[in-house]
């Protein structure tokens, strides 16, 4: 299967390169024309194609040491894309400071990423930029000078890639994540939800039926007594592993228009390429600002 680099836009950016790289069971033609649809954003700007033609079968052998080794294979493509970028940029004469590498990444394409930048060093991390539209991976902070997981609230299927290695106590469903990142302060909520009983329905809803004892945790949660619910282990561990969540992700909760589809064709939409382009679209106007007032100030 051909992982070649491909491009589409013709439009090239001092000290700027963009990547994207797609979700599995996409077509080359179905990649080139997501592709094409971030360099218009981007205002026909070059944005090279990694072609990710990762099948669900090869998807679920991912543990197999041969697709394993598939994977890291295709995942090196990228490292190369953004070493050869970051040289290129320097043989121009243009300051380390000023380089960028913008990896638009989507569902399985998230997982390449991380191989990706697993290789590369720290000052390397630093020039990337990336924007991950319902990946099957959630990208922590560290893996390069910033990282933007986007979800949409419809979404089931990056969860499920998600939790796949998760035990049961580490589960995170997208409700846990609305609830997280959504508020205005994560951290100052963070140390006083757990007092504030009405406000910790994701707990009772969403775990409590998940302990091999539910009606011992019900007991706990209907006393409302904010210190046995604080001192507690059982929420002890759920709060700590927010903590967690918020120190090691930036995750952003999309609430996109409903589509008129059910079934299986609504999961499949909610999870597609398209439906995250308007974030997409805001992202790569940022982008764009960003160029623009460089300019201006260079």
């Amino acid at each position: 299967m051909n992982q070649e680099l491909q491009y589409v836009g013709n439009t090239p950016t001092s000290g700027y390169s963009f990547l994207f790289c797609n979700g599995i069971e996409n077509t080359a033609e179905q990649a080139e024309q997501s592709a094409q649809l971030i360099s218009e954003a981007l205002g026909g700007r070059i944005v090279t194609l990694l072609h990710n033609s990762t099948t669900l079968s090869q998807f679920a052998q991912a543990h197999h040491d041969q697709e394993s080794t598939r994977q890291h294979d295709v995942a090196q493509k990228i490292t190369g894309f953004i070493r050869g970028q970051i040289q290129g940029h320097l043989d121009k004469k243009i300051s380390k400071d000023q380089i960028k590498i913008y990896l638009f990444v989507h569902s399985h394409g998230a997982v390449l990423t991380e191989l990706a930048l697993n290789i590369l060093g720290e000052d390397e991390k630093s020039r990337v930029v990336v924007f991950s539209y319902g990946g099957a991976k959630r990208l922590e902070k560290k893996v390069a000078g910033a990282v933007n997981n986007y979800l949409n609230k419809n979404d089931k299927v990056a969860p499920l890639g998600w939790n796949l290695t998760m035990s049961g106590s580490e589960f995170v469903t997208v409700a846990d994540l609305e609830e997280i990142f959504t508020s205005d302060s994560h951290e100052e909520r963070l140390k006083t939800a757990a007092g504030k009983c009405e406000n910790e329905t994701i707990l009772r809803e969403n775990y409590l039926t998940m302990q091999g004892k539910p009606t011992k945790y019900e007991k706990v949660w209907n006393q409302k007594d904010p210190v046995a619910i604080v001192c507690h282990p059982y929420f002890q561990k759920r709060w700590a592993l927010y903590e967690e969540l918020i120190k090691s992700y930036n995750i952003k909760i999309l609430n996109p228009e409903c589509d008129k589809s059910t079934g299986l064709a609504q999961v499949l939409d909610s999870h597609s390429f398209e439906s995250y382009m308007p974030q997409v679209r805001l992202d790569a106007a940022k982008v764009i600002s960003r160029i623009q007032k460089e300019l201006a100030n260079s």
